[in-house]
């Protein structure tokens, strides 16, 4: 029997009158794009429900009264350990899962409602752990990647991955308290098939920490901000900018600025004609909002996508954004109020490059 993929609202599932419980367990410094994803969720759900709170560490001494974000660091130990009882516990029997999780056993006497929010590994066994201590609980997992990005696991955490996501989707088919959500029906593509229950909710705009541009470039300001892996296409950034490079009907200086950490071919890049401005760090979130507020575009050349953090604080400071068709960008670039933000083809420098040149033209002319 062909499985029917059921969409719900996030007022068709949350009780207003009920206190919900944002838990949000892997995340380990008070900085970043998953921490300030999390701030920003906590403030959407108080817009659904009268009373909540952010648990961000299973060990939970302190008092979960209303309101309040609760936040303890976990040492490198605890990591190591949360990550081996990820990697074993999806072959447990359900009596073993709930002992290593026992922690959690008050969170669900305290709640009737939690939505999770982690990209850690380890999120179907703290999911059925919890649904195991409570079935009358409502269940809420942002499912960031329907499907995982091949470049982002390797190996047996790749494997792990995979096989969670199935008994996650399994379990949003079999559970009538348990809900999958999503940022944009879009992403309803990767999952049609074997989803069960769905929430449709956008990402929320963030919050601007920076009120005017500081930035006193006299030209074109081209950005890419976030983590640097293969799947966002940062050699196909480079390729493109290589080909405009070689175009000498170019009538304003362009700058090129890089921020965030990961894999970057530095070398390349400040071979090319153009001012660029590296950052090949973790970036705070101040520095990151300060970036955002410089730029006069930001480039998404992502080969895949679900959703983007970057693009939606783009939108959140009224950048226009040039992004790839693929996955959940073009629902951001549809809600983007600049006209001289555009959709490319993924994997595709030439279109990019001559995306990037239209804009060049459209600026020069509304200057």
């Amino acid at each position: 029997m062909e499985n029917k993929v059921r969409v719900f609202s996030y007022e068709d599932v949350v009780q207003r009158q009920q206190p919900l419980l944002m838990l949000a367990p892997g995340i380990y410094e008070k900085q970043g794009g998953m921490f300030s994803y999390t701030k920003l969720w906590l403030s959407e759900i108080r817009k659904y429900v009268r009373s909540s709170s952010l648990l961000m560490d299973k060990r939970f001494k302190e008092d979960l009264s209303d309101n309040r974000i609760l936040y303890k660091s976990i040492s490198s130990e605890v990591k190591w350990k949360g990550l081996l009882i990820s990697s074993v516990s999806v072959f447990l029997p359900v009596f073993l899962v709930k002992w290593m999780f026992a922690d959690y056993r008050e969170v669900v006497q305290k709640f009737s409602q939690i939505h999770i929010l982690t990209s850690f590994i380890f999120a179907y066994p703290l999911i059925r752990s919890l649904l195991a201590f409570n079935d009358k609980i409502t269940l809420v997992y942002t499912l960031h990647d329907p499907v995982p990005h091949e470049e982002k696991r390797g190996g047996i955490a790749k494997r792990i991955k995979k096989r969670y996501l199935e008994k996650i989707y399994r379990l949003s088919r079999r559970n009538p308290n348990f809900f999958l959500h999503l940022h944009s029906e879009a992403l309803l593509s990767d999952c049609r098939d074997i989803a069960g229950k769905v929430i449709i909710h956008p990402h929320p705009l963030p919050e601007r920490l920076v009120t005017a541009r500081k930035d006193n470039f006299h030209g074109v300001v081209f950005g890419f901000l976030g983590r640097m892996e293969s799947y966002k296409g940062l050699d196909i950034l480079l390729s493109a900018f290589e080909k405009i490079a070689e175009n000498s009907d170019i009538l304003v200086p362009i700058k090129i600025r890089l921020a965030g950490s990961g894999d970057l071919s530095v070398e390349a890049w400040e071979k090319l004609p153009f001012e660029v401005e590296i950052h090949n760090r973790r970036v705070s979130e101040l520095e990151f909002h300060t970036f955002m507020a410089g730029l006069d575009c930001l480039l998404l050349p992502y080969r895949k996508a679900t959703q983007s953090g970057v693009g939606y604080l783009a939108l959140s400071y009224e950048i226009p954004i040039i992004a790839t068709d693929t996955g959940g960008l073009p629902d951001i670039v549809q809600q983007s109020r600049d006209t001289r933000s555009a959709l490319i083809p993924p994997n595709d420098s030439e279109a990019l490059k001559e995306a990037i040149l239209k804009f060049i033209q459209k600026d020069i002319k509304r200057g």
